[in-house]
């Protein structure tokens, strides 16, 4: 069932782009794709004006989120690991997109820091 949905997907130019690749092989879907259109329009509109967006806010909440959930997972080695995956895929999706200069922005995640 999987497989078949994947595939109608990939037969979708639109949903192909919501497919991505894990290091592993694996196909997931792109849930930060909206996130990620959003940084990749900041050089556009501005940080400043990024920054009163939703999607900002929504960005700055989420790597919040992570956070916590990184350090309350820290003593669970499988529970961590499936958080670690995905602050890398934050990392990724969002903060490699654009780097800012605001002191205010959204920070990356450093994985390091939680072992």
């Amino acid at each position: 069932m999987i497989r078949s949905l994947r595939e109608k997907m990939e037969r979708d130019e639109k949903l192909k782009m919501l497919l991505w690749k894990s290091a592993d092989g694996l196909r997931y879907l792109h849930v930060l794709h909206e996130f990620e259109k959003f940084f990749r329009n900041v050089p556009d509109i501005g940080e400043q004006k990024a920054e009163q967006e939703t999607a900002f806010r929504f960005a700055l909440e989420s790597r919040q989120t992570i956070d916590r959930s990184l350090s309350e997972a820290a003593d669970k080695p499988e529970h961590f690991e499936k958080i670690r995956w995905f602050a890398e895929y934050f990392n990724t999706s969002v903060l490699n997109v654009y780097t800012a200069r605001s002191k205010t922005w959204v920070k990356r995640l450093e994985i390091d820091e939680y072992y």
